[in-house]
């Protein structure tokens, strides 16, 4: 029989020993001022070292699409840890994660494309 439980408490001990903690970014780095929803999300994760993210931090279901660069490589353990300790709370954090892990283009004419595209848009 498979022992759930103990498969996340391994997992949670993975992400911990693959993501050491080091200091959070910058606010600049994480500031996105596109939105009122990327403040909002930014605001979250403000001053906070990722192990200090907690599963009431993320219940809200904040738009993870909206960090920057900085902010998810940084507070991705983060989700993942919470999201296994709080799966009914935040049920929607597992696909905001895979969602920010997947790859955006399949095709060299499509990268191009996006690519040229944020440049015009950021």
């Amino acid at each position: 029989m498979i022992d759930l439980e103990k498969m996340k408490r391994d997992a949670v001990l993975l992400i911990g020993a693959a993501f050491p903690v080091g200091p959070p970014p910058s606010f600049a780095e994480k500031r996105n001022d596109h939105c009122p929803e990327g403040q909002e999300t930014a605001a979250i994760f403000a001053g906070k070292r990722w192990p200090e993210i907690r599963g009431g931090d993320l219940e809200r279901n904040p738009a993870l699409s909206l960090l920057t660069p900085a902010a998810v490589h940084y507070y991705l353990p983060a989700m993942m840890v919470r999201s296994l300790e709080a799966e009914r709370e935040l049920d929607c954090t597992p696909d905001g994660v895979v969602w920010l892990l997947s790859p955006r283009s399949t095709t060299k004419v499509l990268a191009r494309a996006i690519e040229y595209w944020e440049q015009l848009t950021g």
